[in-house]
């Protein structure tokens, strides 16, 4: 997936550990209407292998700002870098305080 302030491409697990989906069930009951859409199951097993080898939220985040702006800061910089990328530029109506990821409150 693409995110603005992000130089490389980003698999959508990776995007959905970063938002604190850490395991593949969690992410295919986001996306999928169920296991047994195979349709859909065949689309995300790509982003699914791909994000294989982030396990954590905290890894999902500073893999992403590893490929921004974030790249050369320390690993706690980059990991703020990382939420403030995913709560601007990619979610910028959802709230994105710990562990909350709803719509923003008026």
């Amino acid at each position: 997936m693409q995110i603005s302030s992000i130089k490389a491409d980003i698999p959508l697990g990776i995007v959905f550990k970063a938002l604190g989906y850490e395991s593949d069930r969690d992410m295919i009951e986001h996306i999928c209407y169920g296991i047994g859409d195979i349709q859909m199951m065949d689309a995300i097993k790509p982003s699914i292998q791909e994000s294989s080898i982030i396990h954590t939220q905290e890894q999902a985040l500073d893999y992403i700002a590893r490929r921004g702006e974030g790249a050369g800061a320390l690993k706690e910089n980059r990991i703020k870098y990382a939420k403030e990328v995913l709560r601007l530029d990619m979610l910028p109506h959802v709230s994105m305080s710990e562990g909350e990821y709803t719509i923003k409150k008026a």
